[in-house]
C-alpha cells in the first residue's frame, strides 16, 4: 500500500506551485493562519515542518490561491485560463462555469472559487458588459464553497467598478438557461442582500507578542494580484472619493473565517481588497515589518550618504491586508487606517510612512538612529566599563 501511495505521488499531476517561504507561519512561527487548511475541499493541504500540497488529493480547484493573502499557492495553468476566458467574450457578454457545465458556457474555469476580482475586471476591460457565472452545478460539488467565495469576489468587483465609473452586470445563474438575459440578475441592493443572507461572520484575532526576527526573506506578488493591478491601470481614474475602512471579508456558509488576518477584520460592508497601513510614533525602526512583508508592500529605503535618512515606505497596490506587520510589531506601532485613497493605486511612487535621521557618534564615529537617543555601541561600552569598575572596587 505504501508503494502504491508513493507511485501515485510520483505520477500525480502538478496542478499547483507552492511558494513555501511566503507562508505567514513560516515567516513567523507563532502565526496561527490556517485559512487554506480549513477551506481546501479535498484536504490536500498539509502543515508539517513546512506547508505542502498532496498532489494525489489536489483537484486544482484553485480555492487556496485566492483565499491565501500571502500568495503561497499558484495554479500552474492560471495564465492560460485567463487568456482563454478573455477570448470567450463575444458581443459584450460571456458566461463562465466549471467543466461540469462546459457544454453551455463560453469560458471554463476549474471552479468558480477561482474567479477573482482581477479575473472579472479583465473580462470587463475586454468589453464584457454582461458576465454570467453558471453556478448550477455547485450544489452537489465537493468544492461547493467555491460559489460562496465567488459571491465575495463578485461583490468586491462590482464595488471596484463602481468606484472607477463603470457599471457592467455580473450575476449568477443557479439553474440551466439557454442564453444570458439582456436584463435581470441581481440589482446592487439585491446582490448585497443575497450576500448577507448567504454569509456568516467568523474572524479570528491575533494578540501574541512579536518574535526576534533576523534575516531578510523574499517578497512575492501573486499572479491574481498582478492581474487585478493591470486591469485597474486600464480602467481609468477612480472617482474622487476616499474609501471607508476596508470591509470585513464575509464568508459564505461553507467558507471558514478562521485564520483571517487583522488587516481584513473591519466592520465596514465594502470588503474591497485594498488596505492602508499606518505607523505610529511608537515605531523603533526595528524593520521587522519591511523584512517579513510577504508582498513587499512595506520596504525600507536609506537615502544617499549626504542625507543619512532611513524611510519606511508603503505600496498600497501590493498590500493584501494579511496583517503580519501588525502582528509582529514589538511596539504595536502598526495599524490599518480608517480610510483608503484609491488614487494611490495608479501612482508610480510609494507613500512615506515614517523616516528617521542618522547621526554620527562624536566618540566612535559610528552612525546611529536619532530616535535611539545616542550611540548604542558606546552605551554598551560604558555599561561594561561601569560593571567592571564596580567589581574591581
Amino acid at each position: 500500500m505504501a508503494r502504491l501511495d508513493l507511485v501515485s505521488k510520483i505520477f500525480a499531476p502538478e496542478r499547483l506551485t507552492t511558494f513555501q517561504s511566503q507562508c505567514l507561519r513560516e515567516r513567523y512561527p507563532q502565526h496561527d493562519c490556517n485559512i487554506c487548511l480549513k477551506n481546501c475541499p479535498y484536504e490536500a493541504i498539509e502543515f508539517g515542518k513546512r506547508i505542502a500540497v498532496d498532489e494525489t488529493k489536489c483537484q486544482g480547484c484553485g480555492i487556496c490561491t485566492h483565499m491565501c493573502p500571502a500568495g503561497v499557492f499558484e495554479l500552474n495553468n492560471w495564465p492560460d485560463i485567463v487568456k482563454q476566458n478573455r477570448a470567450a467574450v463575444n458581443d459584450r457578454q460571456v458566461r463562465i462555469g466549471c467543466n461540469k457545465v462546459k457544454d453551455r458556457v463560453d469560458g471554463e474555469v476549474p471552479c468558480l472559487g477561482l474567479v477573482s476580482e482581477g479575473f472579472l475586471l479583465s473580462l470587463a476591460e475586454k468589453g464584457a458588459e454582461n458576465i454570467c457565472l453558471d453556478a448550477s452545478a455547485c450544489e452537489d460539488c465537493p468544492a461547493n464553497q467555491g460559489r460562496s467565495l465567488a459571491v465575495i469576489k463578485v461583490s468586491t468587483t462590482i464595488e471596484i467598478l463602481r468606484r472607477f465609473g463603470h457599471n457592467p452586470k455580473i450575476f449568477f445563474q443557479t439553474e440551466h438557461q439557454e442564453s444570458i438575459p439582456g436584463k435581470g440578475g441581481y440589482s446592487r441592493r439585491g446582490f448585497f442582500l443575497h450576500l448577507r443572507d448567504s454569509a456568516v461572520k467568523g474572524i479570528a484575532s491575533f494578540k501574541e507578542p512579536a518574535p526576534a526576527v533576523g534575516k531578510q526573506i523574499e517578497h512575492r506578488v501573486s499572479n491574481a494580484r498582478l492581474l487585478l493591478l493591470g486591469s485597474l491601470q486600464r480602467l481609468g481614474q477612480p472617482m474622487p472619493e476616499v474609501l471607508p475602512p476596508p470591509g470585513r471579508i464575509i464568508h459564505g456558509d461553507s467558507i471558514s473565517g478562521e485564520g483571517i488576518a487583522p488587516g481584513r477584520d473591519s466592520t465596514s460592508g465594502n470588503g474591497l481588497p485594498f488596505y492602508q497601513v499606518e505607523i505610529s510614533q511608537a515605531c523603533n525602526a526595528c524593520e521587522f515589518c519591511s523584512r517579513l512583508c510577504p508582498t513587499g508592500a512595506l520596504s525600507k529605503l536609506i537615502t544617499d550618504e549626504s542625507e543619512k535618512i532611513e524611510k519606511i515606505r508603503f505600496n498600497l497596490k501590493l498590500c493584501t491586508g494579511c496583517g503580519l506587520c501588525q502582528k509582529i510589531c514589538p511596539n504595536e506601532a502598526i495599524g490599518f487606517a480608517k480610510e483608503v485613497d484609491l488614487s494611490w493605486l495608479l501612482k508610480a511612487e510609494e507613500q512615506e510612512l515614517v523616516s528617521y535621521a542618522y547621526l554620527k557618534c562624536p566618540d566612535c564615529e559610528r552612525l546611529y538612529l536619532e530616535i535611539e537617543g545616542g550611540c548604542s555601541f558606546c552605551k554598551k561600552e560604558v555599561a561594561v566599563d561601569t560593571f567592571f569598575d564596580e567589581i574591581c572596587q
